[in-house]
């Protein structure tokens, strides 16, 4: 992206959003070149730069897809794979409601580039921080009715609930704002003791929207929690009680490819559903943080 002897050169935002603009039309024509039937819905999920009009309808405008619905979700933060699948699912509900089972499909895209944000001039400590946590991803996957014609031929999903939280009196520790340079991010050293305060209430009603009990089902559930860093996991594993092996994912893909924001989540439900180990029917809680300070999270039955 830059050239590490001239700090300057990724220039303004301008520039950076143009790299943007390149970037998400590759990776859009790339995922659906030659594609034969029309996509019903597209969901684009990024925190990381905004183009308009933006990559999907783009794609859609040149494919001819004149009654695609493209719909974005963008800058909820790292969280923004739970608001994705509340928006999605709800897409897929309105589609069926209508009676139009083959538009009941939604394909999901995150593009992530973090590297878009680099700014190796200043070297304060969120800065640095940032460098070393933030890694750029891409990750592609579909939501359908299981009433629809739709089937896949790999192991899925099936979404119990969703929920999202406002963690009380901690909305500035966690903040995105645009400067020239990118956006500049603040994580402050508190966040992970919050979280951890108030995730056992969290996941109660989380399994509660599920129709489920946690202290019935909790404990045989594995755990997608968001890599923010070691010791939000950390903090995580001990307020829930659960043993290091039962986030395994998570940790390792924070070893791995680092915090992939909003694409964190999909990449760690993709890794759990391509490991053997995971019967069928496991659940799978799925535990995020974003800006607000928001908790937000899933659950996810294995098919």
């Amino acid at each position: 992206m830059f050239d590490p002897e001239d700090p300057l050169s990724l220039g303004g935002w301008g520039r950076r959003r143009e790299a943007f603009k390149d970037f998400t039309h590759r990776i859009f024509n790339d995922l659906f070149a030659g594609q034969q039937t029309k996509p019903s819905n597209l969901l684009h999920v990024t925190c990381t730069a905004y183009e308009s009009p933006s990559a999907p309808q783009l794609l859609a405008s040149s494919e001819g897809w004149t009654d695609t619905t493209v719909t974005q979700v963008y800058h909820h933060g790292c969280h923004a794979s739970v608001p994705a699948l509340r928006v999605a699912s709800a897409l897929v509900a309105g589609a069926m409601a209508q009676g139009r089972p083959e538009e009941a499909i939604v394909d999901v895209v995150h593009t992530e580039l973090h590297t878009l944000h680099a700014d190796p001039i200043r070297r304060t400590p969120d800065q640095i921080v940032g460098h070393s946590l933030f890694g750029d991803g891409v990750i592609a996957y579909k939501l359908w009715s299981p009433e629809s014609s739709h089937r896949e031929p790999r192991r899925s999903f099936e979404l119990l609930a969703t929920h999202e939280y406002i963690i009380p009196d901690t909305s500035e520790l966690m903040q995105w704002s645009i400067v020239d340079s990118g956006m500049h991010m603040i994580l402050d050293k508190a966040i992970p003791d919050r979280i951890a305060e108030h995730v056992n209430v969290f996941v109660h009603d989380l399994f509660k929207r599920a129709g489920l009990m946690k202290s019935r089902d909790f404990p045989d559930s594995v755990l997608a929690v968001h890599p923010g860093g070691p010791r939000i996991l950390d903090k995580v594993r001990d307020a829930l009680n659960v043993k290091e092996e039962r986030m395994a994912w998570s940790r390792r893909l924070l070893l791995e490819r680092g915090n992939l924001s909003s694409a964190t989540a999909p990449h760690i439900w993709a890794d759990i559903l391509s490991d053997d180990s995971i019967r069928s029917g496991t659940l799978v809680t799925t535990i995020v943080f974003g800006p607000g300070l928001t908790a937000a999270g899933a659950i996810l039955r294995v098919l």
